[in-house]
Order: C-alpha cells, then structure tokens, then sequence
C-alpha cells in the first residue's frame, strides 16, 4: 500500500493533523522543516494554513508539498519523548563504528531539527545533566557506549571552540540535498 494522506487539520502555529490512508492520525510540526526557496513563503502563518490534500499529499498554492511517508515518520518521531526517540532512532539508525566526529554530530542536528520546543527543552536538561556529570539518568542508559563517546567528544570539541554552527550544518544539509 502507498501510504498517503486522507485528511489535514490546521492546528495551530505550523502545526497540521493528518490523517493517513492506513488508519493513523498524527500531528506534525513543520516549523523547522520550512526550508529552501519554495518554502519561504510558508513561514507567514496566514499562508502556511491555506493547504489542501492534493494526490495524498498537502500541497499550498505556490506547489510547496511534502512526500506522505516523510510527514508519516515525522509524526511518529514527534509524538515520542525524547528519550523514546533516542532509543527508536538507535533501534532503527545504528551509529556506524567508523562514524566520524563531524557525521555523529550532523546525525544530531538532524534529530534535534525534527523536536518542537518542549521536547528541545527536555533534551537540553538531559543535555546539562550529562555535562555536570550527572549520568545517571535513565535516559543516558539507553545510549550506547559508543554513542555515549561520540556525545562526550562532539561536546569537549564545542567547549573547544571545535564545533560547527549550526548555519554551516544546514548549509551542508542543504547543498547536499539539492544536488541528491
């Protein structure tokens, strides 16, 4: 089955309910998925809300839309704790042992671009916890060893002054993705 989209709901901010061909309903924030030219527009709310479902799809008069099952797993991704996202994205995205410094911590933007705030908060205090040697937290558990050195080494690089902005990582994303 090709999964598409039955139905959409503005919610509120860039916040959509969809609801999907196989049963599932989920609701994406596409805040921080707004990106490149043919979305620009989309970051004025008053346009963001004016989509419709086009060939199971949303679609918004200036022809920006999104593919079904990138929404799909967006959806699911969101409405997971932070901690649950790290242990699915384990489960499903395993850290390749030759991974280097500058590959971990694009994969981290990556997850960190798909939070909404709350989640970027909690995130952030696991974060600071970590950082004040609080390891014991739950959540810390479910990261692998490896995983857990990478986090330390992109961290001791950043309070080095070693780190990549954050416009230099999407600039990265963005080349490479236009050219794919």
């Amino acid at each position: 089955m090709v999964l598409g989209i039955r139905k959409a709901e503005y919610i509120a901010d860039f916040k959509i309910k969809l609801e999907f061909n196989n049963g599932e309903t989920w609701t994406v924030d596409l805040e921080n998925e707004l990106n490149g030219t043919v979305f620009l527009p989309l970051r004025d709310k008053s346009y963001f809300k004016q989509f419709s479902v086009v060939f199971d799809t949303i679609e918004w008069e200036n022809g920006a839309d999104f593919d079904p099952e990138y929404l799909f797993e967006i959806g699911k991704i969101q409405s997971q704790s932070v901690s649950e996202q790290a242990i699915a994205y384990k489960n499903t995205q395993p850290v390749k042992e030759n991974m280097s410094t500058e590959e971990l911590k694009l994969q981290i933007h990556r997850q960190i671009d798909t939070l909404d705030a709350p989640k970027v908060k909690e995130l952030y205090g696991l974060m600071l916890n970590y950082i004040n040697s609080k390891k014991e937290t739950t959540e810390w558990l479910g990261v692998s060893e490896f995983e857990q050195q990478g986090i330390e080494e992109a961290i001791r690089e950043m309070n080095e002054g070693k780190g990549i902005s954050h416009e230099q990582v999407m600039s990265k994303l963005k080349t490479r993705y236009r050219n794919a």
